[in-house]
C-alpha cells in the first residue's frame, strides 16, 4: 500500500488542483490534436482546412445536444446519450467533407493473427541492466501520476473524495492499473493504464464497475471491427474531451483560494498546461513547500502545523527526480 500512503501525504488543496490541472492539460490537448488552436498558442487553426472546420462543426453540434433541456409533464429530460450521438453525427458530416474515408472493409484484417509476433517477446533481463534504471523510472513516475492524477479526477467527478481528498478506494485502481500494466507489457503493447476518458461515461450515469467491465468488453468486440471504429476522425471526439475537462475543473470551487494555498495549485494548473501531468504535480508540490517555509521563516505564523510534513518534503524531493532523468 506504498502508493495509497503517498496519496494520503500530498495536501488536500494539492490534490484537487491535480483534477483541475487534468482537466486543463485535456482541454488543450484537444484544441492541438484538432488543429483548434496552434500548438504554441499563437491564434487560431486554419479553418480553410476541411478538418479544422469540421471539429468547429462538432463542438456546436455536441454542445447543442449536451445541454439541451426539454420540459415536458412537469419533469425535465436531457438526452443522455448526447456524447455518442453527436461523435456519430460528425462522423457522418464528415464523410461529403472528404475529411472521414469510408472502409472498403469493417472487419480487421490480420489484427489478431499479427499478436504473435510481439506477444512475450519482451526482453525483461535485458531492461533491467543499469543504463536502463533512469528509463525505467521514468516510466513509473509518468505512469503512477497519471493513475493517481486520473484516480483524483474522477474521484472529484463522482463526489467520492473524502473530507481531506483522499479517495477510499484508490488502492483498487492502482492494483488494476498495475495488473494491466504487467499483462500489457506481455502481450507487447504500449502501457495500459487508467483513462481519463471514463468521465464521458461517469457524466452520463456510468459510476459502477460494472460498466467498466461493459465497457472493456465493447473493446474487446471493436478490436474485430477496427476500419469502422478507425473512421471517427480527431474532429469528432474533440467537444467530448472539452466537456470532460471543464467537468473535472469543477473541483476548484472546493478550493481555499488564500494565497498560500491557491498559489501552489495555481502553479501545478499551469505546470500542468504547458508540460505535462507529472511534471505539473512535481512543480506544485515543491512550490507548496516552498510557499509554506517561507511564511514560516519571514511571517508571524510559526506555529509547526504551517510546514510540509517532512514525508511531504521527501516525497517532493522525489518527485523533482524526474526534472534530472
Amino acid at each position: 500500500k506504498i502508493r495509497e500512503k503517498i496519496v494520503e501525504l500530498i495536501p488536500k488543496n494539492i490534490k484537487i488542483g491535480i483534477s483541475a490541472g487534468l482537466g486543463i492539460f485535456i482541454i488543450r490537448t484537444a484544441l492541438v490534436n484538432a488543429r483548434l488552436v496552434n500548438p504554441d498558442f499563437r491564434g487560431f487553426g486554419d479553418f480553410s482546412d476541411p478538418s479544422v472546420l469540421l471539429s468547429a462543426v462538432s463542438i456546436v453540434i455536441c454542445f447543442i445536444l449536451y445541454f439541451l433541456r426539454i420540459k415536458t409533464g412537469g419533469r425535465e429530460y436531457r438526452i443522455r446519450s448526447s456524447l455518442l450521438i453527436a461523435i456519430v453525427v460528425t462522423t457522418v458530416i464528415g464523410i461529403p467533407m472528404g475529411v472521414v474515408q469510408v472502409p472498403s472493409s469493417i472487419f480487421t484484417s490480420g489484427g489478431v493473427a499479427s499478436l504473435g509476433n510481439i506477444a512475450f517477446k519482451a526482453d525483461v533481463l535485458g531492461a533491467l541492466r543499469p543504463e536502463y534504471i533512469a528509463f525505467v523510472l521514468a516510466f513509473f513516475v509518468s505512469d503512477f501520476f497519471g493513475t493517481l492524477a486520473t484516480a483524483l479526477g474522477l474521484g472529484q467527478q463522482m463526489g467520492m473524495l473524502d473530507e481531506n481528498g483522499n479517495f477510499p478506494i484508490i488502492g483498487k485502481i492502482f492494483l488494476v492499473d498495475a495488473i494491466g500494466s504487467v499483462v500489457g507489457t506481455c502481450m507487447g503493447v504500449t502501457v495500459v493504464t487508467s483513462y481519463v476518458e471514463s468521465a464521458s461515461g461517469i457524466e452520463v450515469g456510468g459510476r459502477t464497475g460494472l460498466a467498466s467491465v461493459v465497457t472493456g468488453l465493447f473493446f474487446l468486440l471493436a478490436v474485430l471491427f477496427a476500419p469502422l471504429f478507425l473512421m471517427i476522425p480527431t474532429a469528432a471526439t474533440t467537444p467530448v474531451l472539452l466537456i470532460i475537462g471543464f467537468v473535472m475543473m469543477q473541483g476548484l470551487k472546493s478550493i481555499d483560494f488564500g494565497i498560500e494555498e491557491w498559489v501552489p495549485v495555481g502553479m501545478l494548473i499551469i505546470s500542468t498546461l504547458f508540460y505535462g501531468i507529472s511534471q505539473g504535480i512535481g512543480i506544485g508540490l515543491l512550490t507548496y513547500c516552498g510557499v509554506k517555509s517561507a511564511y514560516y521563516l519571514f511571517t508571524d505564523e510559526r506555529g509547526m502545523d504551517k510546514l510540509p510534513s517532512p514525508f511531504t518534503i521527501i516525497f517532493t524531493l522525489l518527485t523533482c527526480i524526474q526534472f534530472f532523468i
